[in-house]
């Protein structure tokens, strides 16, 4: 796909592309997000609002009826993508065929397996808040989805690395707390010790030790990590220019992860 591609016909308005958090306004354009997307994509991106919009916006009435067909005799969610890939130019046959397998090995996993999946999709796109929501209807659900709580740490030690880049210090300390109380993973709890070195409060840190009766060996090594990260840190890089392009970065960060 290195050669230009023409995209036949723009949307006047667009069609909201949920899964990417993006406008659309073009067939080609749809077909691009879907495979930028293609692990996270659900059931509900099969819809009559999206068939509307092709119809309507983009004129194509043929492949409106074509996905409607799809949807009137439920057709599994990787049919209905092939379709719309298929319909123009931007891929070749290899790659829609490679995309609709991915797809399709998706629709086999369950239910948990595919949020979570999706929620660390996002997260790892920066994404920030949508992937706190998909983590927080995961908890929510944690009776639906028969979590144990290897699980249920593995989301909450997610949830509090969130709220570390939002720069919610509570709500992150909560999360690695509760994390390694269900999970015990000792990432969680060297996590939840690199809060309180971070932010210099000596008393809640000792809280920590005291509370999980945490070995002298480990909280050592917590806090030799902490040194070796802060010494990489440069004078020029916090000098006050440095921290001021840094502190710019963090609200650059932040606003990009929040959808409007």
């Amino acid at each position: 796909m290195s050669e230009l591609i023409l995209c036949h016909g723009l949307a006047g308005v667009p069609f909201f592309f949920e899964e990417a958090g993006k406008n659309v306004y073009s067939i080609e354009e749809l077909s691009y997000l879907i495979a930028e997307n293609i692990y996270t994509i659900g059931s509900s991106f099969i819809s009559h609002d999206l068939t509307d919009w092709i119809g309507s916006e983009l004129g194509d009435e043929k492949l409106k009826r074509d996905l409607e067909s799809l949807i009137d005799s439920k057709a599994p969610l990787h049919i209905f993508i092939d379709h719309i890939l298929s319909s123009n130019a931007l891929f070749s046959e290899d790659e829609i065929d490679s995309l609709s397998k991915i797809s399709q090995s998706v629709e086999n996993l369950g239910e948990y397996e595919c949020v979570k999946m999706r929620a660390d999709r996002m997260l790892d796109e920066g994404r920030l808040e949508d992937s706190l929501y998909e983590y927080l209807s995961i908890i929510r659900n944690k009776d639906r989805y028969d979590l144990n709580s290897e699980q249920s740490g593995k989301i909450y030690h997610n949830m509090g690395c969130i709220y570390m880049r939002l720069f919610m210090t509570d709500e992150a300390s909560r999360s690695f707390d509760t994390a390694y109380r269900m999970g015990r993973d000792p990432e969680s709890l060297k996590m939840l010790l690199l809060i309180w070195l971070c932010t210099d409060n000596r008393e809640k840190f000792n809280d920590v030790v005291e509370k999980y009766l945490i070995k002298p060996s480990f909280v050592n090594s917590v806090i030799d990590y902490y040194n070796s990260e802060k010494d990489k840190i440069t004078r020029k890089e916090f000098d006050k220019t440095g921290a001021g392009r840094k502190i710019s970065h963090w609200k650059k960060e932040y606003i990009r992860s929040s959808r409007m």
